[in-house]
């Protein structure tokens, strides 16, 4: 992701990114990076293995196949910028687990769906209602401890990319913000319950 304006050699071709302007460098290509104004430039950087590309592609479309290659160089694509700029800071704030590995495979996914040469669809939706309230019961269970979506998919036997899809079908929210939804709620009934004891310790 790119701030302020740079230039970029990939494969002898010479390509300038705008202020959050974004790139895809394909796994083995040599390349240089060089600012094209006098202020220099700022970037984040996101690299992931060909292992993650591989499996993002399996939890889009259900099989394996070949690594994902990206056709375009440079994107102008505000809402994928975000993504990838909102993962970049969840990555690197300590944010949940379960945040974490949401925003890392939905990220990939996206950008295989979007800009990859194969293009692939991804499966469609079953009827999961029964799986989604297991989930929902566990969050509900265990909102105070660590949790992932690797745990989630896990519990109920579906595949993590697939158990996000579907949860959000369900519930209008991902796994992760149903997860702070239930903490703020129960911080909230514990303020509650304090506060009441605390009127009838000084009302008896």
């Amino acid at each position: 992701m790119i701030c302020v304006y740079r230039k970029r050699v990939y494969r002898g071709t010479k390509y300038v990114t705008p202020p959050g302007g974004l790139i895809l460098i394909n796994p083995g290509v040599v390349h240089t990076g060089e600012a094209a104004i006098a202020q220099g430039f700022y970037l984040r950087s996101l690299y992931p293995t060909v292992a993650h590309m591989q499996t993002a592609l399996f939890e889009l479309t259900g099989r394996h196949g070949a690594i994902p290659y990206f056709r375009d160089v440079r994107v102008d694509d505000p809402a994928t910028t975000r993504s990838l700029f909102a993962l970049h800071q969840t990555l690197t704030s300590g944010a949940d687990t379960l945040e974490s590995e949401t925003r890392f495979i939905t990220t990939l996914a996206q950008l295989i769906k979007r800009y990859a040469d194969i293009r692939p669809a991804e499966q469609p939706l079953g009827n999961e209602r029964q799986a989604v309230k297991q989930v929902r019961r566990y969050i509900e269970t265990h909102f105070a401890e660590r949790i992932s979506l690797s745990e989630l998919a896990e519990y109920v036997a579906l595949s993590p990319y697939y158990l996000l899809r579907v949860f959000r079908a369900e519930v209008g929210l991902p796994p992760h913000a149903y997860l702070q939804d239930v903490r703020v709620r129960q911080a909230q009934r514990l303020i509650e319950l304090g506060l009441v004891s605390h009127f009838l310790s000084h009302h008896h």
